[in-house]
């Protein structure tokens, strides 16, 4: 009798534990098949003041960069930040292009995107400069001074590094040969050239050597009047 009461009681114990995981399972399963909630669309811009404001938003990892005072030293833009910041514009663009109200406001901050540039040109940040033309172009603004701004970054940042690595004397004709290491700014593949006075390679011009100085002077073909001068190694 006492075994019996034993047995009954577990059997209740352990029912009463499977009814419990069975109505947890339940419970989960119904929570799970349950329809989610629509998310909340986008804000969708009503006045030309709306649009200047999401536009300002999509270009403030931009502006970030951007040295407006010279006691301002901002980063650097990244690669990953310029690629985002052109991709937003272009799709927030396309989507908005046929509205007169968005029209308005393309103009009005390219108009500011166009100072960027220029503020970016002045301080020698020709990456930045030519992303904030990037947008300029994309919100349908057009400039003759921007667009030559374009193709002068795009000249410089296409200058490579140049390393004059060592000389050599030729006391029989009395030539110097410069060995010169060059390093694309873009790619970073590097390069090594022997070169004399007057010699040609990869867009540069060896046009003298200043021994007293042990500088070699360099033309950067591309931007007429562009000398560079490399100092050579001490021994």
């Amino acid at each position: 009798m006492k075994y019996h009461k034993i047995f009954l009681q577990y059997v209740s114990s352990k029912g009463f534990f499977f009814l419990t995981i069975i109505s947890l399972i339940l419970i989960i399963l119904g929570t799970a098949c349950r329809p989610k909630e629509p998310q909340k669309p986008a804000e969708v811009p009503k006045t030309r003041e709306d649009f200047v404001k999401q536009l300002k938003e999509i270009l403030a990892p931009l502006r970030a960069c951007i040295p407006f005072t010279p006691e301002l030293n901002p980063p650097f833009l990244r690669e990953e930040i310029r690629i985002q910041v052109v991709r937003n514009m272009y799709d927030f663009v396309q989507n908005n292009s046929e509205n007169p109200l968005a029209q308005e406001a393309f103009k009005e901050v390219a108009k500011e995107v166009a100072q960027w540039a220029r503020i970016a040109k002045d301080n020698n940040r020709w990456v930045l400069a030519l992303a904030c033309i990037d947008i300029y172009e994309i919100l349908g603004a057009r400039s003759e001074a921007l667009r030559r701004l374009r193709m002068r970054g795009e000249q410089l940042i296409a200058q490579p590094k140049i390393f004059v690595r060592g000389f050599l004397d030729d006391k029989n004709t009395g030539q110097t040969t410069i060995f010169v290491e060059i390093i694309n700014r873009i790619t970073g593949e590097r390069k090594r050239v022997a070169a004399r006075v007057g010699d040609e390679f990869d867009n540069i011009r060896v046009v003298e050597i200043i021994p007293y100085k042990n500088i070699v002077r360099f033309e950067y073909i591309p931007i007429e009047g562009m000398f560079i001068d490399v100092e050579g190694p001490k021994f």
